[in-house]
């Protein structure tokens, strides 16, 4: 008997509400500067706060997930979204905002992560694993569209009508999961003893999987959430019109996730990783000289393709390299290296942006490191066959 499609829906609910939240956070760049009267460095602060304790909560709730069912795990994350977000809204100084909405809100959505949306999809459905993941990966990036206009509309009425506006988003997604996740999820069944940190990170593939990862952090969302609408404004390309092309680059987002997605189930994700890492790499070469609005669309379009598409590869070789068991855990600790990676694009970005006066540098060395990233993927153990990738299951007790 199928089951249903209303539990999947939850999923990509909840990972639009909280990606869409947090992709929305390049909008508040300004905005928080001038509130708090401090330069572009402080307030990177904020979002390096988040994406490190994105990347702690995504170890701790790697762990969580091979021992309790995951839509606990899910939800656990949102609740905090909500406090982080919402009380964030009343923050008086930037100190208090770097807790409420970097570290509370931070760690909220790394128990809430893709890492944890994964496990919920495969342990809900056992065939065409990678274009599930790709369906999941395109719900996130289509956060990010919803949120970034949504978002700078609030800030038009002011800061704290577009946080509070977060959490409202995430608290009615949070509705979906418990009605929907809660009696459809259940405990993991996998070896009563999950395998330690320090067994996983003795494997290479570990290592080949989450450096280029790492690289992946500095070169998103270190880049996408934290730098890229101010920017654009320093084009002077006015704060609405940067929005929404970055609004339009989640929507590339969207289109190349679910096609990553559908063709990890097809070909080499070796390979595919390669194509989109080295493709990151050359947009981001040229994005210092792209300084109108339709060059600026058209970076939305090919670096929207290239950004969150490494996310389904990423997740079909994990659980290829770690398939007998401690497979959640490979994924929290693959994507805290994900998020202290984007911790480095989005303090280093901004202490670049001040000692030189603009991104340039900051989007070379950017370029540079992805092609790094593409040599390592094609380093990684094959796994099993196409066919195999498509419908074996993830967690195989021994």
């Amino acid at each position: 008997m199928k089951r249903s499609i209303l539990p999947l829906l939850a999923v990509m609910a909840a990972g639009l509400a909280y990606y869409g939240a947090r992709g929305s956070l390049a909008n508040f760049v300004i905005s928080w500067q001038d509130a708090f009267d401090v330069t572009r460095g402080d307030v990177s602060l904020i979002v390096t706060a988040s994406f490190l304790s994105m990347g702690l909560a995504q170890i701790v709730g790697g762990k969580l997930l091979e021992r309790i069912s995951p839509w606990k795990v899910l939800a656990a994350g949102m609740v905090l979204g909500i406090a982080g977000y919402g009380l964030g809204a009343v923050a008086p100084n930037l100190g208090i905002a770097v807790f409420l909405v970097g570290i509370v809100a931070g760690f909220g959505a790394g128990l809430a992560a893709n890492s944890t949306l994964m496990v919920i999809v495969a342990q809900l459905y056992t065939e065409r694993q990678g274009t599930l993941f790709g369906v999941v990966g395109a719900a996130t990036a289509a956060g990010a569209i919803v949120m970034l206009p949504t978002s700078r509309l609030a800030l038009e009425i002011s800061l704290e009508a577009a946080l509070v506006l977060l959490a409202a988003l995430i608290a009615v997604a949070l509705v979906g999961v418990l009605w929907f996740l809660r009696p459809n999820v259940s405990a993991p069944v996998t070896r009563a003893n999950p395998p330690p940190i320090r067994q996983v990170i003795r494997v290479g593939d570990f290592w080949l999987l989450s450096i280029p990862f790492f690289v992946c952090g500095v070169t998103s969302t270190g880049v996408t959430d934290t730098h890229l609408v101010a920017y654009m404004e320093g084009c002077h390309i006015g704060g609405g019109t940067a929005s929404s092309l970055a609004a339009s680059l989640a929507l590339f987002n969207l289109v190349g996730t679910f096609g990553s997605g559908v063709i990890t189930d097809r070909v080499n994700p070796r390979l595919l990783l390669a194509v989109i890492y080295s493709t990151r790499g050359l947009v981001l070469l040229v994005l210092p000289l792209l300084q109108t609005t339709e060059l600026l669309a058209v970076f939305a379009v090919l670096f929207g393709l290239a950004d969150f598409s490494s996310v389904p590869p990423t997740t079909a070789l994990a659980r290829s390299s770690f398939r007998h068991g401690g497979w959640a855990l490979v994924l929290g600790l693959i994507g805290a290296m994900h998020q202290a990676g984007s911790a480095l694009g989005g303090i280093g970005g901004g202490e670049l942006y001040d000692l030189t006066g603009g991104y340039g540098a900051f989007f070379v060395s950017a370029s540079a490191v992805c092609f790094v990233a593409a040599g390592l993927s094609l380093l990684v153990s094959a796994g099993p066959d196409v066919q195999q990738r498509g419908q074996t299951p993830l967690l195989q007790p021994t």
